[in-house]
C-alpha cells in the first residue's frame, strides 16, 4: 500500500496594523498634494487672466472731441492716441455715416478737423475711429440748430474796487486873540484840486492769425487725373499720395503756391481701381502731413 506525500505547511502572515492589508495602505490616495498643485494652477490661471486684461486695456486708443457740442456745419476738432504707429483709418460720423480718413504719426497720435455737414440732424450723434473694418472707440457729439449760442465758460471778472469818498475838510481855524490885541480875521481853506485821470490807453488790433493747411479733394480718375486744392498752404512743395482700402500710391512731389484756393492737378498714380456699377470705390489723398476727406473714383 502506498503512503499519501504529506502537504506542505501554509504560512500565514500576521494582520496588518488596524486590520487593513499592506497593499490597501499602498493604495490609499494622497489628497493633500493633489489639492496644493489644483489651487497653484488656478492661481496661475488668475493671473495669466489678469495679465491679459491688462495688456488689452494698455492697447485701447482714447478718443477726445473739441468742443463736444457744435451748431450744424461747424468744425470739430478729433483727437485721439494709443492708435498703431503709422495707421490709415477713418473717423466715422453717425448716424448716417460720413467717413473723414486719417494717419496716425509715429508715435500713435491722431488729430483731424472735420467739418459737420450743415443739414444733418440735431440732436447726439457718435463719432468713432476705426481701422481694419473695426470701429475701435466712439464719443458722443452734441448737434445744435444753426443760431444756437453754444455756452462756454467764462471767467467771472474781478470787482472794481469803488472810489473812496473825498476827504472833509476840517473846521475853519482860527488863532487865539492875544490880549490887548484886536482879533485876526479867520482864514479860509484853499480848495483841493481836480485830481485830471491820464487818456485811456487805444487797444493795439490783434492781428488776424492765418488759417490752419487743409486740402480738398475734388475728383480723381483711376486712368485719367487727380484734382485737389490746396487751403492756405505756405510749405512751397507738397508729396501728394492716392490711398484707396488703406493702400497709398506716391503721385509725386509738386511745388504749390501760397494762397486760399490753390489748385493742383496731376497724373493718377497706377494702382487705383475705379468705380464698378454695382462696387463704389473710394480713394483720398494726403500731401504731407495733410489728408483729404473720401471721394468715389472714376473711371
Amino acid at each position: 500500500m502506498v503512503m499519501p506525500m504529506p502537504l506542505p505547511p501554509l504560512e500565514v502572515g500576521p494582520p496588518a496594523a488596524n486590520g487593513t492589508s499592506a497593499h490597501h495602505q499602498a493604495a490609499k490616495p494622497r489628497r493633500r498634494p493633489l489639492m496644493i498643485a489644483g489651487a497653484a494652477v488656478v492661481v496661475l490661471v488668475l493671473l495669466l487672466v489678469l495679465g491679459v486684461c491688462a495688456a488689452v486695456l494698455a492697447q485701447t486708443p482714447t478718443l477726445t472731441l473739441t468742443p463736444s457740442t457744435v451748431v450744424a456745419g461747424g468744425r470739430v476738432l478729433v483727437t485721439a492716441g494709443k492708435v498703431p504707429a503709422n495707421q490709415v483709418g477713418e473717423i466715422q460720423l453717425h448716424s448716417q455715416t460720413y467717413r473723414f480718413p486719417f494717419k496716425a504719426t509715429a508715435s500713435g497720435a491722431v488729430s483731424r478737423q472735420i467739418v459737420v455737414p450743415a443739414d444733418i440732424a440735431v440732436g447726439d450723434h457718435t463719432i468713432e475711429i476705426c481701422w481694419d473694418s473695426t470701429c475701435r472707440a466712439h464719443q458722443t457729439l452734441h448737434v445744435v440748430a444753426p443760431g444756437t449760442v453754444v455756452s462756454t465758460p467764462i471767467a467771472s471778472p474781478s470787482p472794481t474796487p469803488s472810489a473812496g469818498a473825498s476827504p472833509t475838510p476840517g473846521q475853519t481855524p482860527t488863532s487865539n486873540p492875544t490880549p490887548g490885541s484886536s482879533p485876526r480875521p479867520t482864514s479860509q481853506p484853499a480848495p483841493s484840486p481836480t485830481p485830471t485821470r491820464p487818456p485811456s490807453p487805444t487797444p493795439t488790433p490783434k492781428p488776424t492769425p492765418t488759417p490752419a493747411p487743409t486740402i480738398t479733394l475734388v475728383s480723381v480718375s483711376a486712368l485719367g487725373n487727380t484734382v485737389v486744392v490746396f487751403h492756405y498752404f505756405y510749405a512751397g512743395s507738397a508729396t501728394v499720395s492716392v490711398c484707396q482700402s488703406g493702400t497709398c500710391h506716391t503721385g509725386g512731389t509738386f511745388s504749390v503756391a501760397g494762397g486760399a484756393d490753390v489748385q493742383l492737378t496731376f497724373k493718377t498714380p497706377a494702382g487705383i481701381l475705379p468705380t464698378l456699377p454695382l462696387l463704389t470705390r473710394f480713394a483720398y489723398v494726403t500731401a504731407n502731413s495733410l489728408t483729404s476727406t473720401s471721394v468715389s473714383v472714376g473711371a
